[in-house]
């Protein structure tokens, strides 16, 4: 039987705290050990009378693990007792081939405050154009002319749209809001 089960931190915590780990882990024992003896009976392996006499030591567990979860995390933990096997059943564990998964916590990264980014952002004509107006408008039509003709070009509608990203880090080192 495999069981995967995820937990964050703080519910692993919670789990262990509160005893529901632990329930778990029994349920799965009495669950396990009723499927095995159904099948053991269904085969004929096992007499019935064995199986009530296997039926009593699960009973007992059972009974333990609904007693007060605060009595159990007040005593120690102590070793069920081995209760005396009969000469003509022996039960064999199950040989699995089975890995322990690990518990995996999710890692949320948090974003560098600062950081560059990655992709850099595409400009439009028209914020091109806002941003050209502004540089106008505080009296720098001349430095305005003077990064046109750098980039090979008259008018801002002959700027390749290639380079409108070049063209707008020259606008905001000049003062222009883009």
């Amino acid at each position: 039987m495999k069981i995967s089960i995820e937990f964050n931190a703080t519910e692993l915590k919670d789990a262990i705290i509160s005893g529901t780990l632990l329930h778990l882990v029994e349920s799965v024992k009495t669950a396990d050990s009723e499927a095995r003896q159904a099948v053991e009976t269904i085969n004929g392996a096992v007499p019935a009378q064995q199986t009530q006499a296997m039926a009593q030591p699960q009973q007992q567990l059972n009974n333990a693990a609904a007693q007060p979860q605060q009595q159990i995390y007040n005593s120690p933990i102590q070793q069920p007792q081995q209760m005396p096997q009969q000469q003509a059943y022996q039960q064999q564990q199950p040989v699995t081939n089975q890995q322990a998964t690990p518990v995996q916590f999710p890692v949320q990264q948090q974003p560098v405050q600062g950081a560059i980014p990655i992709t850099a952002p595409v400009y439009t004509l028209e914020q091109l154009s806002v941003a050209g107006t502004q540089l106008v408008d505080s009296g720098r039509m001349a430095e305005l002319q003077q990064l046109l003709s750098s980039f090979g070009v008259s008018s801002l509608m002959q700027l390749p749209k290639e380079q409108y990203g070049t063209f707008a880090t020259q606008l905001r080192a000049m003062g222009a809001k883009i």
